[in-house]
């Protein structure tokens, strides 16, 4: 295998009792000096895809995304409850994504 693409397992869970999801990825072999640079790509391609995501339901369910439009990744719910209404465009988000 290149040095380019070493070989990544990746794994999800998700804690329903504690409702997080958890990525945790490890290689295969010698971890490669740009394995660093690669992870970081790919967690950022990730979080560019969830906030376009977040913006096309902002439009979808009538609202108009602006500046503060991203998908709302907190590690407290109190955090969630307090900023997220900003990022998710409000009450023009299902119930099922609103903060309680």
């Amino acid at each position: 295998m290149s040095e380019l693409a070493p070989e990544v397992d990746v794994r999800t869970t998700y804690n329903r009792r504690t409702r997080r999801f958890t990525i945790k990825a490890a290689t295969k072999a010698d971890n490669p000096e740009r394995l660093g640079v690669l992870l970081g790509d790919w967690a950022h391609n990730l979080r560019s895809a969830l906030d376009h995501l977040m913006w096309q339901l902002v439009i979808l369910y009538g609202g108009t995304p602006n500046r503060r439009t991203q998908f709302p990744i907190f590690q407290r719910k109190r955090d969630y409850d307090k900023r997220a209404p900003a990022m998710i465009g409000g009450t023009i988000i299902p119930t099922y994504l609103r903060p309680s």
